[in-house]
């Protein structure tokens, strides 16, 4: 038989070679002439050897009702997980994306806040440097829903195959996102909190709880989103319902409306349901607790008091009496003695008349973490009831 050429057709020089087709004709018998090949006798010794090890590895069980998959819920769980790892390293526009987007975020919120002060007024900007940064959780959310969709409708096709089960797919779509989820709070956090000069007023010991609770409210972000797309049949469907549950986490979060200005309806369950609010209380109270509150010229009231007080803490003595927040200190006002009135004196003061305090912070991680679980849960349960695709 003459060899192929690299110009010609396989399929065709095989068809030739085989004597197949309508005008084919070959004087070799084939089937003999495969018997008698070494590639034959190559093949058996394989076949031979996976025989034997498959015997000595695998222990066949006659006993016990036949099983719905042919490996164990952890088998498939560990393949699973090294598949949809191998998928998202596979795709560097969403997984080098999410890095570029936090590096981005960081850096224009940091530098919007640049080098924060300890005026009152920075007490606000701090609050709302934080109130920015969720935006990186919303991003988050958008980013993984098209994600869990389509690589839903591959789990469908498979599990109709029996390749794995249910359980696998759900707990490895969610624990696959978690390394990508730290890397990329870590680049926000580098990227956002010395810019924002938050660094002047924190230990060691509130940075590290910045860090942390701001990484584990993005691992609640990404696995709420995923549960709101396990719950949809379709990316239009999650599309259009996220907008309406992202206005109720962060309208109610106590920062855009102090809880005491929310309408009492909403207040007695949505503002305690609510994941950002204790997101809120805890990385807020962390970095304004140390800070100490030395108002600028801009943010001092000021007014002018009579002669016969001599000085401004005579003439305020009544008021201080009373344990206001802030201080007063003694002033000039168009050349006369007067008084200046800050209304802070510390950071504590101000996050106090949200009703917040700095004993709930590691309570305000835990209870997130809960709501972290809670996502994970509804995952596996709309994972478990949408697991047969429609017809």
């Amino acid at each position: 038989v003459r060899p192929c050429t690299e110009s010609e057709n396989p399929a065709e020089y095989i068809l030739e070679a085989t004597g197949a087709g309508v005008h084919g004709k070959s004087d070799v018998n084939w089937p003999e002439t495969w018997k008698q090949s070494p590639e034959l006798a190559d093949i058996s010794r394989e076949l031979a050897a996976l025989k034997e090890q498959g015997a000595h590895q695998y222990k066949i069980r006659s006993d016990g009702p036949a099983r719905e998959f042919s490996q164990s819920t952890w088998y498939q769980t560990k393949e699973v997980y090294k598949r949809l790892n191998l998928i998202w390293w596979r795709d560097p526009y969403y997984t080098y994306g999410s890095f570029v987007q936090s590096a981005l975020c960081g850096l224009i919120i940091g530098f919007t806040f640049w080098n924060l002060q300890g005026s009152s007024s920075d007490m606000n900007q701090r609050i709302f440097f934080i109130f920015e940064a969720l935006m990186l959780g919303i991003l988050l959310i958008f980013v993984v829903m098209p994600q869990l969709i389509s690589q839903r409708e591959y789990f469908k096709r498979d599990f109709a195959s029996k390749f794995y089960s249910w359980f696998p797919f759900a707990i490895s779509i969610v624990v696959v996102e978690l390394p990508f989820i730290v890397i990329s709070g870590t680049i926000f956090f580098f990227c956002s909190f010395w810019t924002a000069g938050l660094d002047k007023t924190s230990d060691s010991e509130q940075t590290f709880y910045f860090w942390f609770i701001f990484v584990i409210f993005l691992v609640f972000c990404v696995s709420f989103g995923q549960a709101v797309a396990a719950v949809c049949i379709n990316l239009f469907f999650a599309m259009t319902l996220i907008p309406l549950l992202i206005v109720f986490l962060f309208l109610f979060s106590g920062v855009m409306t102090p809880p005491s200005s929310i309408p009492t309806f909403w207040r007695g369950w949505v503002y305690h349901l609510n994941p950002c609010r204790y997101f809120m209380e805890g990385i807020v109270t962390n970095i304004l607790k140390t800070v100490d509150v030395k108002c600028s010229y801009e943010d001092m009231i000021t007014f002018t008091f009579p002669k016969s007080y001599n000085t401004c803490q005579n003439y305020t003595s009544a008021f201080q009496s009373y344990g206001p927040s802030g201080y007063v200190e003694s002033s000039i006002l168009n050349g006369e003695p007067a008084c200046s009135y800050c209304i802070y004196k510390n950071g504590e003061q101000y996050y106090k008349t949200l009703g917040w305090s700095d004993d709930n912070r590691w309570r305000n991680v835990g209870i997130i973490i809960c709501f972290f679980v809670f996502n994970i849960l509804m995952v596996i349960l709309f994972v478990y009831l949408t697991r047969k695709g429609s017809r």
